[in-house]
């Protein structure tokens, strides 16, 4: 615990390295953790740096394996696939062999992972098509019927007997009403009948002219009195009346669309039928089910054909070539189902050849991206280094932790493969060029989730005061304050003991961030359930209810049905508050300002231990000028303010006031407090606590004002002296520059040091009364959840008991499960972790944090680097 309290220490050094040796070294150096490289070459661009051009192309394998883990996430190894299994030969292989024939192995399988990709789409897509294809084929053998050619004749024979007004009419439909016999169902007719009466005018007339020259060719054949055959009304058929179609699928919600375009387009020489495809269709490339309908456009004449073939596919239509006669369909249909079958089968073996393709890859990535990483990072931290005048050597310089500074010039001898004078380690004075020692605190595990809440807000720095194994304890008593309740204790202690039982599957998992927290905070969580269950004991509450462990030293008053007498004058409970404090009537008054009072307790122990923290680090420090100046006047004034002022609340609790005349039901401390502000502490004799209290506090009195003006003028003056005395000395050049701050007389004046401090002292002064009023959130949130959960209990477990209502008492049952767990477990829980945390961050922080951050410690490592992308706990990687 106590290299817990403090930094370890660093030493700066310098390596004066041979270029032939620098790969070899960097490559040891990666697996001590020890050394944390600077970088020599600040402010140059990646660009213009030596080894850039070496990280890119690794940069560009490590896509090519993402791409890899990514395609092959699905994919599980089982211990009974021993031909994919890796052999601890191949496993060494990939770590120690050419990086050159890695590299091109991982090109090779990219290419033919692409080409096996591309051929499973053209595959999927072809089998989409063919599915789509045989919807199309099947649903237009029953829709579209053959009929005779003497329904034609028929239909020809009508138009030649009609008379001039009719037949206009007729004809402007004939093409239509034929060709729907021939090649629709009833209800098209129907349908293309309708849309005839919108046709235009030109539209009309050219029907019309049709059916002139129909009639004129039978009135012809009619003069030489010979009878029409066969072949001279298909003549005809085939010349003016014969539809031509085009077929395929669209999506479903496409249909309105396509239509009104398709009339549009065509200016209604065209008419469109739908059928919908009752099942959706899977679609292999978007994953997704889709509906679709076959559409059939019929048409007269050729040129038509590529409007409309463009207006179907603009939709993205499937247009499919569907032979004329019912035989030549059926054999079509025939025909898809025999290619279905064999594609079936093909993509069958495919899918076959492509899982056992990637359980390969699978098994490989990991070790292919240790490889790639460790020649990255290698090459990265090349980057790093600078050249020397000469050319002969790579210069580099790094923090080494002392505890490895040995063993790292052990590693440094062992991989010296030139010989004499190959690797030159020097010790620099970090001191002499103005470096900041960076910050590594050593944690346990319990330890990370608290030491993480203090590098949020700052880093300690060296041979600082490291105020985590103090938040270890102060944190979770805190939020236990807050969340003062047995029964919430308990449930948050099992919910941590959940995430300690479900840990080792957690670290397998990729479970949310949010969850993420949970798990590594559990140790945090444990310890504020079981702090919260000791103060539910000691505030003898579970689930707002009152606890009787031991008798009460309270009874009823039989002569009164509202009172309680004593049961003796030495009767005390032994642990806690006494339960029947929950039966009285003015058990609100009381908790109020026990929780209240010791809000303000608690909250002056922790900032004192603020202070203790400024005051250490000063010594350590060598600051005496801020320690006697600054440190110990806050010190005074704390405790002559509020430190007095617990000395009350504590002397108040001790007092039997029964006993004193006068002073029966006790003094107000508030009362003392605004005599000592405003009447310069004198005290009326009513109101006096102790013998000699005025002198007492006209004593504070004066010592608050002393540290004041202390803080406010004396330090900022002594101060500028000082300041002055060492500008002279570094002019004299008695003392060196690195240990003077200010080089230039103009940069700094009494005004400035004043004005700074005059902040500093009101900030200070100001914060006494900010913090004890913000340690009062203590006494708020503890009074918020327990009035909360007396509600909750009373309104939905106890008021439904009364009513005697089976039904009512398990829905009451269920709202009170929900509440506690959603509004005070959760909601309160979150609120109190908060409350806690800012108690921390700004009143505990602020009374030893300074302006200067420290630089936190991250050791060149690859092991590191392997915990967090595999997101698992290795041992020490060997090459």
């Amino acid at each position: 615990m106590s290299n817990y309290f403090r930094s370890e220490r660093m030493k700066l050094i310098q390596l004066l390295i041979k270029p032939e040796t620098a790969y070899s070294l960097i490559r040891a150096i990666g697996q001590l953790e020890s050394i944390q490289f600077r970088d020599l070459n600040e402010g140059k661009p990646n660009i213009l740096r030596e080894f850039q051009n070496d990280v890119k192309r690794f940069d560009k394998l490590e896509r090519r394996i993402r791409k890899f883990d990514s395609v092959t996430q699905s994919i599980t190894i089982e211990e009974s696939d021993e031909e994919n299994l890796l052999q601890n030969e191949e496993i060494e292989a990939i770590e120690k062999g050419s990086i050159d024939n890695i590299e091109d192995e991982i090109m090779e399988n990219i290419t033919k992972l692409d080409d096996l990709v591309e051929n499973e789409q053209q595959l999927k897509r072809r089998w989409f098509e063919l599915i789509e294809f045989q919807h199309n084929l099947k649903i237009l053998s029953r829709k579209i019927k053959e009929k005779d050619f003497s329904h034609s004749q028929r239909m020809i024979k009508l138009h030649s007997n009609s008379s001039s007004e009719t037949t206009s009419n007729v004809s402007s439909s004939s093409s239509s009403a034929t060709t729907s016999d021939i090649l629709t169902s009833e209800d098209d007719l129907i349908k293309l009948e309708s849309m005839s009466d919108e046709k235009t005018k030109e539209e009309i007339e050219k029907t019309q002219q049709v059916s002139r020259q129909t009639k004129g060719i039978i009135e012809q054949k009619k003069k030489v009195n010979k009878k029409p055959t066969k072949e001279h009304y298909l003549d005809v058929y085939n010349q003016y009346l014969k539809f031509n179609i085009v077929t395929g699928t669209i999506l479903t919600e496409s249909r309105g669309r396509i239509e009104r375009l398709i009339w549009r387009g065509t200016k209604g020489n065209a008419y469109v039928s739908f059928w919908d495809i009752h099942d959706p269709i899977f679609n292999p490339i978007k994953k997704a089910h889709e509906h679709k309908t076959v559409f059939v456009v019929y048409y007269s004449g050729g040129f038509l054909q590529n409007r409309i073939t463009k207006i179907v596919e603009s939709f993205n239509a499937k247009v499919f070539n569907i032979r004329s006669t019912h035989k030549e369909r059926k054999q079509q249909l025939e025909d898809v189902k025999l290619q279905l079958a064999d594609l079936k089968t093909t993509i069958k073996q495919t899918n076959l050849y492509m899982k056992k393709f990637l359980k390969f890859l699978k098994l490989r990535i990991l070790p292919w991206y240790r490889r790639i990483h460790i020649e990255k990072a290698t090459y990265h931290t090349l980057n790093l280094f600078s050249r020397d005048t000469n050319e002969q050597y790579m210069v580099a310089e790094g923090w080494v932790r002392l505890s490895k500074l040995d063993k790292f010039r052990q590693v440094v001898q062992e991989n010296d493969e030139i010989g004499e004078h190959a690797i030159i380690i020097n010790i620099l004075d970090h001191k002499q060029m103005g470096l900041m020692e960076p910050t590594y605190i050593k944690c346990k595990e319990y330890q990370k989730t608290v030491q993480s809440l203090v590098n949020s807000f700052f880093i300690p720095k060296y041979r600082e005061i490291n105020p985590a194994p103090i938040m270890l304890v102060t944190f979770p008593f805190f939020f236990a304050v807050m969340f003062s309740d047995l029964g919430h204790g308990i449930l948050l202690t099992l919910f941590a003991l959940f995430l300690f039982k479900t840990y080792d599957v957690y670290k397998v998992s990729h479970y949310h961030s949010l969850i993420q927290l949970f798990y590594n905070a559990r140790h945090l969580i444990l310890t504020m359930g079981i702090s919260s269950c000791f103060i539910g004991i000691m505030y003898n509450e579970i689930f707002a209810a009152p606890m009787h462990f031991f008798d009460s030293c309270w009874e009823p008053d039989t002569n009164s049905t509202v009172a309680y007498i004593n049961k003796g004058n030495n009767c005390t409970y032994p642990f806690g508050v006494d339960p029947e404090w929950a039966y009285k009537s003015n058990w609100l008054i009381f908790f109020n300002s026990f929780k209240m009072k010791n809000a303000v307790i608690f909250g002056l122990f922790q900032v004192t231990i603020g202070l203790l923290i400024a005051t250490i680090n000063c010594i350590f420090k060598k600051k005496y000028f801020n320690l006697f100046l600054d440190i110990i006047p806050k010190f005074l004034i704390l405790f002559s303010t509020t430190g007095y002022m617990c000395f009350l609340i504590i002397y108040k609790w001790l007092v039997n006031w029964e006993n004193r005349k006068g002073q029966e039901g006790g003094i107000k401390i508030i009362v003392t407090l605004i005599d000592l502000a405003f009447y310069l502490g004198k005290v009326e004799d009513e109101n006096e606590f102790f013998n000699n209290q005025q002198v007492i506090q006209k004593v504070l009195l004066s010592i608050i004002i002393i540290c004041i003006v202390i803080m406010w003028f004396i330090k900022p003056y002594l101060e500028y002296r000082l300041l002055k005395k060492k500008l002279r000395l570094w002019e004299l050049g008695e003392i060196q520059q690195q240990n003077f701050e200010y080089t230039d007389a103009e940069s700094f004046s009494f005004a400035d040091l004043f004005v700074n401090q005059s902040i500093l002292s009101i900030e200070f002064v100001l914060g006494i009364l900010s913090n004890t009023a913000s340690y009062t959130r203590l006494w708020a949130l503890s009074l918020s959840h327990s009035e909360l959960s007396a509600i909750f209990w009373d309104k939905l477990i106890m008021y439904p008991l009364s009513l005697h209502i089976p039904g009512l008492v398990a829905y009451g049952y269920l709202f009170w499960c929900f509440f506690t767990l959603f509004v005070l477990m959760m909601s309160e829980g979150l609120s109190a972790f908060l409350h806690t945390l800012r108690l921390h961050w700004i009143e505990f922080f602020s009374k030893f944090v300074d302006d200067e951050n420290g630089i936190e410690f991250h050791p060149f490592s690859f092991k590191f680097s392997f915990k967090k992308l595999a997101n698992q706990e290795d041992d020490e990687f060997e090459l």
